[in-house]
């Protein structure tokens, strides 16, 4: 099928350098590791915790939580927690908790986490399936299943099309060719009803939506709400 396409859509000139970053990236566990690593190994180191919004991003995610009824005593886990976002904020909240850390590894894509099954109360993953495939986004929400207890929750943003800001986001992708895209960490654009689709075939119950573009979010200190920029999902484990 693959082939078929290629030989359909792509250009004679691109045609052999698309199949070799196929045939690169099939079959690569630590796929997403290399193209992460890279991208981190260009970023400046102040750029890399998320510049002046790296506080404020951080409270908007708790605040998202705490709309959720995030308890003190939960085993919250945050995949792709970076240099701390959330962690500098969460962690102070949770008495008697625990908070574990998780970012881009080869044990990512493997088939289980390092947890014991039911064992998390809560798994965030705020901008993760933002840029992973929906193959792979859907291999997250199994193996998330096999961790969260019966009635955990699985929290996590993406951007889509129903978003105005996912427009330039898809159009900055689009003027990309195959091999540009993937030099770099992708950003995909997706629809509320795919991920809805996608956490229903791995056994989750869909609970809410929090748009990204609505102010529902209530941070300490600043007088109105505020917006995640991207569209928060929340899954249970039935």
């Amino acid at each position: 099928m693959i082939r078929r396409v290629l030989r359909t859509v792509l250009p004679p000139a691109v045609r052999s350098r698309a199949k070799n970053v196929i045939a690169r990236a099939r079959g690569l566990t630590n796929f997403y590791e290399r193209v992460y690593d890279r991208q981190a190994a260009m970023m400046a180191s102040d750029a890399s915790v998320g510049g002046g919004d790296f506080e404020l991003m951080g409270k908007i995610e708790l605040g998202l939580l705490k709309l959720e009824n995030v308890k003190p005593t939960d085993t919250v886990v945050d995949l792709g927690c970076g240099t701390g976002r959330l962690a500098v904020q969460l962690i102070p909240e949770l008495k008697g908790g625990k908070y574990i850390g998780i970012d881009i590894s080869r044990n990512m894509l493997r088939p289980h986490y390092d947890l014991p099954d039911a064992s998390v109360d809560v798994i965030c993953a705020f901008s993760v399936f933002t840029h992973m495939e929906a193959e792979d986004t859907y291999r997250y929400f199994v193996d998330s299943l096999r961790v969260a207890r019966h009635g955990g929750k699985l929290i996590f943003s993406c951007l889509p099309v129903s978003l105005a800001n996912s427009r330039p986001i898809f159009m900055q992708q689009a003027s990309l060719d195959l091999e540009q895209r993937w030099a770099a960490v992708r950003n995909f654009v997706t629809t509320e009803e795919t991920m809805e689709t996608l956490a229903r075939w791995a056994g989750w119950r869909v609970v809410r939506w929090y748009r990204g573009d609505e102010s529902s979010v209530t941070v300490p200190g600043l007088a109105e709400k505020q917006a995640l920029g991207q569209s928060t999902c929340v899954l249970q484990r039935p």
